[in-house]
């Protein structure tokens, strides 16, 4: 069980640094360069922060980064964008083949959807390590600073794939938005790509409604 951090365990600036990097995705040697470190001291960090979280794995450290003392978030600025965090789609099917189509089309999405001016995704690598689906909205919602979730499911045989999407408000757990699409299998990379746009079409349209509607409440 992970202790509670007392405020002479908080991390340093320092380690809070290493310690965002590494659970957003970033290597040793990324963190490194970025902070002007070696890797090997990075490692050393990364020891020192394990200990102090109580953790023992990335993803551990991305759930309890969030905890520490002095790491209250900064106040949200009235013209910022919602964070948006698109889990990796959940494979229904047993076929090895269909789970990588699912990956991979988790990893389009994210990628096709952050080129949406105004709409900040979380990198799909940093992702990938939290599972398929929200264990907890609040609390992953909090770890990963974002406000809204985005999970799916995918069930395929040999003649038809179908995929439901949501996306869910964070905070609350309550879904926003949902639809489900369905597409003959035939020529898989076409159908990983129509698939893609379908889904990021519908999603940023719908995200630009709410991301407004977040930034009109702030103001008032």
């Amino acid at each position: 069980m992970n202790r509670i951090v007392t405020s002479s365990e908080a991390l340093s600036d320092r380690e809070r640094a290493v310690a965002e990097r590494f659970a957003a995705g970033m290597t040793y040697r990324e963190i490194g360069q970025v902070l002007f470190i070696a890797p090997s001291t990075v490692r050393t960090h990364l020891a020192a922060i394990y200990e102090k979280l109580g953790v023992s794995n990335k993803v551990a450290l991305a759930r309890r980064i969030s905890t520490v003392a002095d790491t209250a978030p900064a106040a949200a600025s009235p013209d910022a964008s919602p964070v948006i965090a698109v889990f990796p789609i959940e494979c229904l099917s047993g076929d090895e083949s269909w789970r990588r189509f699912a990956e991979g089309l988790s990893s389009d999405i994210t990628i096709d959807l952050a080129r949406y001016a105004g709409i900040p995704v979380i990198a799909f690598h940093t992702m990938k390590s939290l599972g398929s689906k929200p264990a907890d909205f609040a609390a992953d919602g909090k770890a990963l600073g974002a406000a809204y979730l985005v999970s799916g499911q995918l069930r395929a045989d040999d003649t038809r794939v179908r995929l439901t999407v949501e996306l869910a408000d964070a905070a609350s757990g309550l879904r926003l938005w949902s639809e489900r699409f369905e597409r003959p299998v035939e020529n898989l990379f076409a159908l990983q790509d129509g698939l893609t746009d379908s889904v990021v079409n519908a999603l940023a349209g719908c995200f630009g409604a709410i991301a407004t509607a977040g930034r009109n409440a702030i103001r008032r």
